[in-house]
């Protein structure tokens, strides 16, 4: 397809379902069982996300969507995430940053994504589409079925303890960032090793420490 037409497919398919996943599943419905208003957007973002990667496997199950068309469209969703790692020290973009980290940790873990090693480049292994919307469905309906249980700690542990953390990819593709901007500087960012705050820019707070 023309690059115009790659747009229209991810309204279509990404932003039109993660758009309808708030309208029908809004976290708000059982905001009082968060232990912060914080964490229930937190959570938000990620889980409209992960609508659209629900939808996307109904689509394919349906016949709507080929097994080509499925693998192009998961490989725009991640492609589309690599900006937030320019941006990944903002606070207003926190909650799609979670998600992109945990959806790397999964295209990292099931090979969708790797680090190829002649070039440094990220490869992309389309085959593992369906491995990769296993997992993000899987998370999916524990989320929903943590809110129909109204199970605070469930969907706080899923955002803080499966979510939030980074993982060593996600640490490789930071640097490899870091030295395409500025080259190859001797200065490390801090890891972030508190994931139980919303604080995002201090790399441990106080309580854990």
């Amino acid at each position: 397809p023309e690059p115009e037409e790659w747009a229209a497919e991810t309204l279509c398919w990404h932003v039109a379902a993660h758009e309808v996943g708030h309208a029908i599943y809004n976290l708000g419905s059982v905001s009082d069982v968060f232990s912060s208003p914080a964490n229930e957007s937190l959570l938000e973002e990620p889980r409209a996300e992960l609508t659209a990667m629900f939808t996307l496997k109904l689509l394919f199950e349906q016949g709507v969507l080929t097994e080509a068309q499925l693998g192009r469209a998961l490989v725009h969703f991640a492609l589309d995430a690599l900006r937030y790692f320019d941006k990944y020290d903002s606070e207003a973009l926190r909650p799609y940053i979670i998600f992109m980290v945990y959806s790397y940790k999964t295209y990292e873990k099931h090979g969708f994504l790797t680090i190829d090693t002649a070039s440094g480049k990220l490869a992309i292994d389309a085959t593992k589409t369906m491995a990769v919307l296993d997992t993000f469905c899987d998370c999916y309906l524990r989320i929903l079925n943590a809110m129909d249980n109204t199970d605070g700690a469930a969907l706080e542990a899923i955002l803080f303890e499966e979510m939030a953390p980074e993982n060593v990819f996600v640490r490789h593709l930071l640097h490899l960032l870091q030295v395409a901007k500025m080259g190859d500087s001797t200065e490390k960012r801090p890891e972030r090793n508190c994931t139980c705050h919303p604080t995002w820019s201090i790399p441990m707070c106080g309580e854990c420490s």
